[in-house]
């Protein structure tokens, strides 16, 4: 089975959601700065990251005439919150950091790669997993790891390093596949992203992880549960990537997943989390432009949502 190119860019956005959870879980750490924090320029919190990735994303997606502005701004994000110990989102953290960078076009210094690269060394278990952060207790959940994993693998490939850690990692995956994926009762959203992350470090690394043949035993078994799991973005996002990765078959209805889409969206024109919420949610929102752009599924409020997004980035960028 051929594996399309991908960009190193694409994320898993139901795992993506947990780690949010986690994180705002966690804000206190971080939201409230030391005052040996407050005096140092440049700062930045677990939550403002990830907003500024995803929402500079989204707008991007819309209109990329400010990006050269917005880029000079993000350069000068210091690493300090990023890479302290006992952040709970650390690894999280610095793959953003890694993604910014990637986006914006902007070095890193040899300094603050040598520093990421030791956090790696000492997220690296013996087995060859990566954990999120170095407190985080070893659970023999195998699948607990891959997002993980990935966002680590990540951060190697962006610096062009392949060795034997990296090897290690890829070999683990391998090992565990059959941990990580449910093959019996498999769950649409959840295992299909972790078949897709499989299939992603495969074509990043060229590395054999799952033959043709396990391929399509999976995606036989997902597109059974496809039709009946209920409408969510999250089901949506999965099978286009795996669609677009894997040449799978899932059958999309644009004018479905359209009105799907319209009756979730906020009045700034933003979408909140699992479509649920009144709160805007910079991932989800770029996961539904994302989908929207990719289907060709006319995008309402996008006046509002242009302008909720500048207003948004803005407010991070003057806080730093």
């Amino acid at each position: 089975m051929k594996r399309n190119k991908i960009i190193l860019i694409t994320t898993c956005i139901l795992v993506s959601f947990v780690l949010l959870l986690f994180h705002l879980s966690e804000q206190s750490v971080f939201s409230r700065p030391s005052n040996q924090q407050e005096s140092n320029e440049n700062q930045i919190s677990s939550l403002q990251l990830y907003n500024l990735y995803y929402l500079t994303q989204t707008l991007y997606l819309l209109d990329d005439r400010n990006k050269q502005i917005i880029s000079t701004k993000v350069e000068e994000i210091s690493t300090a919150n990023i890479v302290q110990r006992n952040n709970p989102g650390l690894l999280y953290d610095m793959w953003l950091y890694i993604q910014l960078s990637n986006e914006h076009n902007f070095e890193i210094s040899e300094n603050t790669k040598d520093m990421l690269l030791g956090l790696l060394e000492d997220l690296q278990s013996k087995e060859g997993f990566f954990r999120a952060n170095l407190s985080e207790k070893i659970n023999g959940n195998e699948n607990s790891y891959l997002m993980s994993t990935k966002m680590a693998l990540d951060i190697y490939y962006y610096f062009n390093i392949r060795n034997q850690k990296t090897d290690t990692a890829l070999r683990w995956i391998k090992q565990n596949v059959d941990s990580i994926i449910n093959s019996k009762n498999p769950d649409f959203i959840s295992d299909g992203s972790f078949l897709y992350i499989i299939g992603y470090l495969e074509n990043l690394y060229n590395f054999d992880i799952l033959t043709d043949a396990k391929y399509l035993n999976y995606i036989n078994r997902f597109k059974k549960n496809y039709s009946i799991y209920p409408d969510s973005i999250e089901k949506f996002d999965t099978a286009i990537n795996i669609n677009d990765l894997l040449s799978a078959d899932f059958e999309l209805d644009n004018k479905v997943i359209e009105d799907y889409l319209h009756s979730i969206q906020l009045k700034n024109g933003a979408f909140s989390l699992y479509g649920s919420e009144k709160t805007p949610d910079a991932l989800t929102t770029y996961i539904c432009i994302k989908t929207i752009k990719k289907l060709g599924i006319k995008l309402t409020k996008e006046d509002e949502l242009t302008e909720w997004l500048n207003s948004q980035i803005s407010q991070i960028l003057i806080s730093m």
